[in-house]
């Protein structure tokens, strides 16, 4: 007898029935390209950034392994919260009675069923929340990771400046250092000063040529880690930096702090963890309610000699079923672990966030130390190292003053210069730091 396919229509509705939708916790979980993936902040750090340095940013940040790991990562997460969040797929039986049963309306030859199975609702959307949190835990890392190579990049770009700067500096001092040889030397000739001077004036020479020397190879060092980390062909120019000559800016530490702990990528996503746990915990305690199983299933029934009612008829069963989660010890240890794992990634956050608030502060401590050494060598100390000198030198030709306060006075000037030009980096490098953290640009 042939079967009505309302029965099995209506089952089959059913088992394709979507799951309840789940928003996802934020817009951009959508992004299909690492190439698309852009911050505020980073837009506005970078439009203050000098046009070399932001052409290896932007490179970087296109091509970086570890961030297209991280976000391949991120995108293999959202497509398991479309798995986890959907229904199990239908399942179809189909049986041959080996020996036929004999019934009154005929022999049974063969059976086919199909079943689904349905979760309870509030295992599927426990389940896809959880899933796309720790995708949002992972879109949040990504950024995490953006500004850390941003600071890595900023800070080698700083640091092979100042390596340059410092070499500039002592190539000028080596070139002041060969003039006044020159006078000593004619003075050494008709007798005016002892050969000690000029031995002393020598060792200065060669040793600030080695100082030279080790300062250009400090900068070639930092230049191949810059090729290497921007990812650029082997072989191809390195822009050279220009000179830091930024306004120092002072900072507010309390207001510092709450945009640290409001906007730090490291934070955000670990607070995603978290509730990522707490969607495990109410998980697992749905885990202790049934699931039901609705099946409908037809058997072939051949007619039967005998002229009766019903002759040949296939019986159709409707079928229910539910698992029974009778080991509450086993739920009980499911649902510990999950609360012990949501206590672990609480505590996980709250370490962070006193190691990040601790590296906050060593930063700001920087920034106003290095503003400070900004302010004492460049309004006071080198302007009056610069008068001394001329004044020494002057007083060195006419023999008013003796040679070790020529090359006392040209030491302290040639220290006081490099030590602005590192002030100014380490200024530069505490407020890369500081905006790393906060997730944003901070200068004006």
């Amino acid at each position: 007898m042939k079967l009505s396919p309302a029965p099995l229509f209506l089952l089959w509705l059913l088992a394709a029935w979507g799951s309840p939708a789940v928003a996802a916790p934020g817009s951009n979980l959508h992004v299909s390209s690492l190439e698309l993936v852009s911050g505020e902040g980073e837009a506005q750090l970078l439009e203050r950034t000098d046009t070399a340095l932001r052409d290896l940013i932007s490179r970087t940040l296109r091509e970086h392994p570890q961030l297209q790991a991280t976000f391949h990562e991120f995108r293999a997460t959202l497509q398991e919260a479309e798995v986890v969040g959907r229904r199990p797929d239908p399942q179809f039986t189909f049986g041959i009675f080996i020996d036929a049963v004999e019934t009154r309306v005929g022999p049974q030859e063969s059976r086919i069923g199909l079943s689904q199975m349905f979760p309870r609702p509030a295992k599927l959307r426990l389940r896809k929340r959880q899933a796309l949190e720790r995708a949002e835990a992972l879109w949040e890392k990504l950024f995490a990771l953006r500004w850390r190579l941003i600071h890595d990049l900023r800070k080698l770009w700083l640091e092979r400046g100042y390596f340059l700067q410092a070499a500039a500096i002592t190539r000028e001092n080596i070139g002041l250092i060969e003039r006044l040889l020159e006078i000593v030397e004619t003075r050494f000739a008709v007798g005016e000063t002892a050969q000690e001077d000029l031995l002393r004036l020598q060792m200065d020479r060669a040793r600030l040529e080695e100082r030279l020397r080790d300062l250009q190879d400090q900068a070639r060092a930092h230049e191949t880690r810059l090729a290497l980390l921007a990812r650029m062909p082997p072989g191809s120019p390195v822009p050279v930096p220009g000179k830091p000559d930024r306004t120092p800016i002072e900072l507010d530490p309390q207001v510092i702090a709450g945009l640290v702990r409001q906007g730090n990528f490291e934070l955000r996503a670990l607070g995603d963890q978290v509730e990522a746990a707490e969607h495990g915990v109410r998980l697992s305690r749905q885990d202790g309610y049934p699931d039901l199983t609705v099946g409908l299933e037809r058997i072939q029934t051949d007619e039967s000699p005998m002229n009766v009612r019903g002759n040949g008829k296939d019986p159709l069963i409707l079928a229910l079923s539910m698992n029974l989660p009778v080991d509450r010890r086993r739920l009980r240890a499911a649902t510990d672990r999950a609360q012990e794992t949501r206590s672990a990634r609480v505590s996980d956050r709250e370490a962070r966030e006193i190691e990040i608030l601790a590296q906050l502060e060593t930063a700001l401590y920087q920034l106003r130390e290095a503003r400070r050494k900004i302010d004492l060598y460049r309004s006071s100390l080198i302007p009056r190292a610069d008068q001394t000198y001329e004044v020494v030198k002057n007083a060195y030709t006419t023999g008013a003053a003796s040679f070790l306060d020529v090359t006392q006075i040209l030491q302290q000037r040639l220290e006081f210069r490099i030590t602005l030009q590192r002030a100014i980096v380490d200024h530069e490098l505490a407020l890369s730091e500081i905006e790393m953290l906060a997730g944003r640009s901070l200068r004006p």
